[in-house]
């Protein structure tokens, strides 16, 4: 009687212009398939545990990637990490597609570098504050203005395994 009841609630009109509105399947299982992305489940694992077709589950995890990526992007702005005493990690990767070889290895031929950095043991990792900055290429006169912008002077780096300090 209670998940009835529960059920029930989830998938009244009382959801008609919210986040959940175009779900076609019930708010309940919306509600799973968000959680299942918040505790990092594989994408097997959300399958299972929601019973969802294959489409569906990949529709919802990439809308809460675009999600998150929009917040992400909406604050960064905003974004000062490091602090007097705060190591922050930096470092640069480059995200893109292989090619794939007769090997089966392959090689990648296009792509994004992207930099970034965060706090490192400031506490629990939810809330260390981080950047995350799509940049042409990896040279010093690329990120060395982003280190100015994105991080508060007078602190230590960690970065590729060496410590650098940054003159206040």
């Amino acid at each position: 009687m209670f998940f009835t009841d529960v059920i029930n609630a989830l998938t009244s009109r009382k959801f008609a212009n919210t986040f959940f509105s175009q779900c076609k399947f019930g708010v309940h299982l919306a509600l799973l398939v968000l959680y299942c992305f918040a505790i990092e489940d594989t994408w097997t694992q959300v399958l299972t545990k929601t019973g969802l077709c294959q489409r569906t589950v990949s529709e919802w995890l990439k809308y809460c990637r675009q999600l998150v990526t929009a917040v992400v992007l909406e604050n960064e702005e905003d974004i000062a990490v490091g602090g007097e005493g705060t190591i922050v990690q930096i470092d640069e990767s480059k995200f893109g597609k292989r090619k794939k070889t007769k090997n089966g290895r392959g090689h990648r031929v296009e792509g994004a570098w992207v930099f970034g950095g965060v706090e490192v043991g400031a506490g629990n990792w939810d809330n260390n504050k981080y950047f995350c900055v799509v940049v042409e290429n990896r040279s010093a006169a690329t990120l060395l203005p982003l280190i100015e912008r994105y991080v508060t002077s007078g602190l230590m780096f960690l970065s590729d395994k060496m410590f650098l300090t940054v003159l206040v």
